[in-house]
């Protein structure tokens, strides 16, 4: 470190500013969460339901069609 004191603060500030941007490029990567396809399958289990819709033969034991969930 320097020992002449403005170098040592100018030092400080360099520092300091280095993980200011740290600290802002880590909240914007977390702000972007949910740009990838991947990452909003990732949250999915924390959206809300809003409407769940299934097919009427679900229930029909003879049936052996696929049964369709919305």
């Amino acid at each position: 470190m320097p020992r002449d004191p403005k170098k040592r603060e100018k030092e400080v500030m360099k520092r300091r500013r280095h993980q200011k941007e740290a600290s802002n490029a880590r909240h914007q990567s977390q702000v972007n969460a949910l740009d990838t396809p991947r990452a909003v399958l990732r949250h999915a289990r924390s959206f809300p339901i809003y409407e769940c819709l299934i097919s009427e033969s679900w229930k029909d034991p003879d049936d052996t069609s696929l049964v369709q969930v919305l």
